[in-house]
């Protein structure tokens, strides 16, 4: 057949078969496909193609819509089609590959590092402690946010190493580990998962940590705690920290289920517990004291509740407050639990 656009526009497909192929004339191996759906006086539903054989086998090249390409620029590309054909080469098969590794390339473009920590925070940390779940994700947002949009797979070494060292260049060598390890973390949960194949962050080199060793004198404890006691919710948390020698995170977040009724026996479950193991601590009458004042103070399921639901979280904006009203400064929440554990060695237990 000699295709003109009206001649097209007649076919149809016989009623019951999927589709209906016709060849034109020339140039050889040139046809439309007509769909079951296709309509007399329509161009819907009908496509432009190409047949050649490659080693005895028939192979076919979509050349797209009759409703989209025009007649002529068709028979161009079907030539074109036939002429690699007759080079040796497989049209069909480089096309296929070529549109495999768009498809591929899209898909690697689209997995920022941005998708990637976002994948790992709500899978992988859905049965992790809430507060490693808040803190990982968000440092490696935080400390590579300039790398957020960039595909995850192109992440270097080098690209990995300029973040880190800005922070360590800040003066924060410790959130710079940190992040290192949370980021090599996330992309090795990746890999296990077959969505990435190498982790820049393996062996990254790190800046030495001056490990902590404040321990607060009696009077700092004593300035402190009556700072403290200036301070509602907040202050309690320290008062408590300094008492128990928990970390910040069990006792911010306690719940007062794991209270006994009386207030005199803590039960902290492994799921809260930094290592994991579960700890029993019997409280002293201050703490309870402390206790039963946030009982009396509110109807939350937390002991202390945040401002906004929750737990208590706002941490940086009061510890800088408590410092100015007790004028003790240099130290950290971290080492109430080692001045604790200090007073008690010097209590003798």
């Amino acid at each position: 057949m000699k295709f003109t656009l009206h001649r097209i526009e007649s076919l149809t497909c016989p009623a019951g078969k999927k589709d209906r192929l016709i060849f034109a004339d020339a140039p050889r191996g040139f046809a439309v496909r007509v769909g079951a759906a296709a309509k007399a006086d329509s161009l819907e539903n009908k496509t432009f193609i190409v047949q050649y054989n490659r080693n005895g086998a028939k192979r076919r090249v979509a050349l797209g819509g009759c409703a989209s390409v025009a007649l002529v620029d068709a028979i161009k590309a079907a030539k074109a089609v036939l002429g690699e054909a007759a080079q040796g080469r497989d049209p069909a098969r480089e096309r296929r590959e070529k549109a495999l590794q768009t498809k591929r390339q899209e898909a690697h473009d689209a997995y920022t590092l941005a998708a990637l920590v976002d994948d790992w925070e709500k899978l992988h940390h859905a049965r992790r402690r809430p507060s490693y779940a808040r803190r990982a994700p968000s440092a490696v947002r935080r400390v590579f946010r300039d790398y957020l949009d960039l595909p995850a797979g192109d992440m270097t070494r080098a690209l990995a190493v300029r973040a880190l060292d800005a922070l360590v260049r800040r003066g924060s060598p410790v959130m710079a580990a940190r992040a290192g390890s949370y980021a090599g973390s996330c992309f090795e949960w990746a890999i296990a998962r077959g969505v990435l194949t190498m982790n820049p962050f393996v062996r990254l080199p790190k800046a030495p940590e001056a490990k902590r060793a404040r321990v607060l004198s009696d009077a700092e404890i004593a300035a402190v705690w009556r700072a403290a006691e200036t301070m509602p919710t907040y202050g309690a948390i320290v008062r408590l920290l300094l008492l128990t020698g928990a970390r910040r995170d069990e006792v911010a977040g306690l719940p007062w289920g794991e209270l006994n009724a009386d207030l005199s026996l803590w039960s902290l479950p492994e799921t809260r517990a930094k290592n994991h193991v579960a700890c029993v601590w019997p409280l002293a009458r201050q703490a309870r004291a402390i206790l039963a004042a946030e009982l009396r103070r509110n109807d939350n399921p937390h002991v202390f509740p945040g401002d906004r639901g929750g737990s208590f979280r706002s941490f940086v904006r009061r510890k800088a407050a408590l410092d100015q009203a007790s004028g003790v400064i240099d130290w950290t929440l971290h080492d109430l639990r080692r001045t604790c554990a200090t007073g008690l060695q010097k209590l003798g237990v």
